[in-house]
């Protein structure tokens, strides 16, 4: 009997190794992209939420510091904007959403040519509530969580990029001979 409840995992394990599924941020393949991220270096951003997204940014791709030779440097455009959602029926706004749009340029740092380009957008929301000091601390939470979003859809963008075009002088890890 305890066959026939592990046999549906079994039977996805077998099909994720048989249709070439392979780890984003795995060691294997022609590229890490764990490397290539870590070797980008992140422009300031202007304002307040762009600096959140900046830190954001270099905590999960430059979790070692910044690169000494960045081989790419990522430039980011933000754009935000607020819009009631729900409204009472004393005309009185109480949910607000809340929108994060980033634009991003991936130049290599050896050309100056653009590598990549491209952009996201999130959307959180939060509630209006009788207490002004609650509601900025509900959109202050909201812009955070959109920060944090952004910053993982960008970092997301560019693995998944490196992954799928590895460049023609990426090198091998340290150790580790090409075959």
């Amino acid at each position: 009997m305890w066959l026939f409840r592990f046999f549906p995992v079994v039977l996805l394990l077998g099909l994720l190794t048989g249709c070439g599924f392979e780890p984003l941020y795995g060691h294997r393949g022609a590229v890490n992209a764990s490397n290539e991220l870590a070797s980008i270096h992140i422009k300031p951003i202007k304002d307040r939420i762009g600096q959140e997204l900046h830190n954001h940014l270099l905590d999960i791709m430059n979790p070692h510091g910044r690169p000494a030779r960045p081989q790419y440097n990522l430039e980011i455009t933000l754009k935000s904007s607020s819009g009631n959602v729900a409204v009472s029926k004393e005309a009185l706004a109480t949910r607000v959403n809340y929108t994060l749009s980033t634009s991003f340029t991936l130049l290599s740092t050896k050309t100056g040519k653009i590598v990549r380009t491209g952009s996201d957008r999130v959307i959180t929301s939060f509630n209006v509530l009788t207490s002004n000091f609650a509601t900025k601390s509900a959109e202050n939470d909201a812009q955070t969580r959109a920060v944090r979003q952004a910053a993982f859809n960008i970092q997301t963008q560019i693995a998944s990029f490196f992954k799928t075009n590895p460049t023609k002088d990426t090198s091998p890890p340290p150790g580790k001979q090409r075959q």
